[in-house]
């Protein structure tokens, strides 16, 4: 049993002691906010912090080093988002798809534990966290934000307010009556804004609702926004499957939405007219009540939603066409959870008496399984069972499937694929270039305006870049709940449509 002192308080854990930190968060504390990204203590996703102020890559460091330590992780650096460092990420809109982020709060807080204002030089040196999606400038700009703010707070300045106040991006459904496939009201009257999309950090989500919000006469603070069940009627607008891809989403939802908006508000209107015996041209619907001015009646709509469902209409009226939020800089719904660590990525998910398989793939594409030998693995603490998967370990912790897969003895089969190395793959893309004096050189002439040399200059360059993976920063991952009637799949994709059809799971 070890001892460890977590966001000020005393946990004891049943782990092995050269365990690392990361691992006993995730696995046996389930505080999931430290990511797991590289487990090579490179990228940073990982990163929580020793003694207030020394920041470490939780993936490298073993429990027996910190036992004595004082341990923070991104759940217990603020409360309340008002850490100078979560408040400035919020206020620049910092993170995209957000999954390097809390390491990076992390980090930039340990700087300026140690640093007041920092410099971009101080910064770049020290920040040498990985953001896939490349958002280091507002990582830079927010980070002298902190500083800036946190200095005016050294001199007695009022403490930083309580930043955004944005509902979670996927908040748990309620009981709710559904006006149309995307609209649903519930009980406490907000409006439940169903999206056909995954939010990538672009702020899609956030667009859709600030459309929804215009067209119906809803103030902010009553949508909310939920992820769509596998249903036909969510597949992307103009295409047969349910997937978010190419920048496309606001473009290709924006009309169908405003439609099933403007159905929905004369809906509401209609049911609240025939409740009063007056015509929809008496009522007005603003701020989530339908009101008749001329008698200072008002109903709100989570009164009316169940009578609107009998008046509502496929094609509207007309559009209102208002822009009341849309055009204006509002806070992303999927930040909140991005900068205080609750934010629930595929490989977060936790479900009740679940175990982990990690597998062993050739590192040489194509090549396959062809024996393996076990017999040192099975008897380890936690190992449940050894798969031919290729090859694969089943335990009750994933560094423990982890460390055993990896500790296997295993043979692939050989082919030429294992001779293939980044010169040969640059040799083979220069040979298709084919006859290069035709479609590689040019001879730059200058303008007729610009004095040149009498001779004529030619200027010749090579360029080239390395192989860049195009891929996420958390690891490929699924979560899959079986009983004898269903299947549960949880898994981190664009296509909601081809993972069902992965899982076998009818559409």
């Amino acid at each position: 049993m070890v001892r460890l002192t977590i966001n000020g308080a005393v946990r004891t854990v049943d782990v092995e002691r050269e365990t690392p930190l990361l691992w006993v968060l995730r696995d046996v504390l389930n505080m999931t906010g430290a990511k797991y990204g590289c487990g090579a203590g490179l990228c940073g996703a990982c990163t929580v912090h020793l003694d207030g102020r020394v920041a470490v890559r939780s993936c490298q460091t073993q429990i027996s080093e910190v036992e004595s330590r004082q341990i923070t992780t991104i759940e217990g650096l603020s409360r309340d988002r008002s850490h100078p460092v979560q408040w400035a990420w919020i206020e620049q809109q910092t993170p995209q798809y957000g999954y390097c982020q809390s390491g990076m709060i992390m980090a930039a807080a340990a700087l300026l534990a140690e640093t007041l204002n920092p410099s971009d030089e101080q910064i770049a040196e020290i920040i040498t966290n990985i953001c896939r999606c490349g958002t280091y400038a507002r990582v830079r700009s927010a980070i002298h934000l902190a500083a800036h703010f946190r200095w005016k707070y050294r001199r007695g300045a009022p403490r930083i307010p309580n930043p955004s106040q944005a509902k979670p991006s996927q908040a748990k459904p309620s009981q709710a009556n559904e006006l149309t496939a995307f609209i649903h009201i519930n009980a406490t009257g907000n409006v439940d804004l169903i999206v056909p999309a995954v939010e990538m950090g672009q702020g899609s989500q956030t667009g859709l609702a600030m459309i929804l919000a215009d067209e119906l006469g809803l103030p902010w603070e009553r949508v909310t926004i939920r992820p769509p069940p596998l249903d036909r009627r969510y597949n992307t607008p103009g295409r047969p499957i349910q997937s978010t891809s190419g920048s496309y989403t606001v473009r290709r939802c924006y009309t169908p939405l405003r439609k099933a908006a403007a159905s929905a508000h004369e809906a509401l209107i209609d049911a609240a007219a025939a409740q009063w015996g007056v015509t929809h041209e008496e009522c007005q619907l603003q701020d989530g009540f339908v009101e008749h001015p001329a008698s200072s009646r008002r109903l709100d709509i989570a009164v009316l939603a169940a009578d609107a469902q009998r008046f509502l209409t496929e094609e509207p009226r007309q559009l209102l066409d208002r822009k009341i939020h849309i055009g204006k800089s509002i806070p992303r719904f999927d930040l909140p959870a991005k900068v205080d660590g609750s934010a629930i990525y595929g490989v977060d998910v936790r479900l009740p008496e679940m175990v982990y398989a990690a597998i062993r793939q050739s590192p040489v594409f194509g090549e396959t399984l062809t024996s393996f030998d076990a017999k040192d693995v099975k008897s380890r603490p936690g190992i449940i069972e050894i798969v031919r998967l290729p090859n694969a370990v089943v335990a009750d912790r994933f560094w423990r499937a982890k460390q055993a897969v990896e500790d296997i003895e295993v043979e692939f089969s050989k082919s030429s694929n294992g001779a293939v190395d980044s010169a040969r793959i640059a040799q083979e893309q220069l040979l298709g270039l084919g006859d290069r004096s035709s479609k590689a050189e040019e001879t730059l002439t200058a303008p007729a305006s610009v004095d040149t040399a009498p001779d004529e200059t030619r200027v010749q360059q090579d360029y080239s870049t390395s192989f860049l993976y195009h891929a996420p920063m958390e690891p490929m991952n699924c979560t899959v709940r079986l009983s004898e009637s269903r299947c549960e799949v949880w898994v981190p994709t664009q296509n909601i449509t081809a993972a069902a059809a992965d899982a076998r799971l009818p559409s």
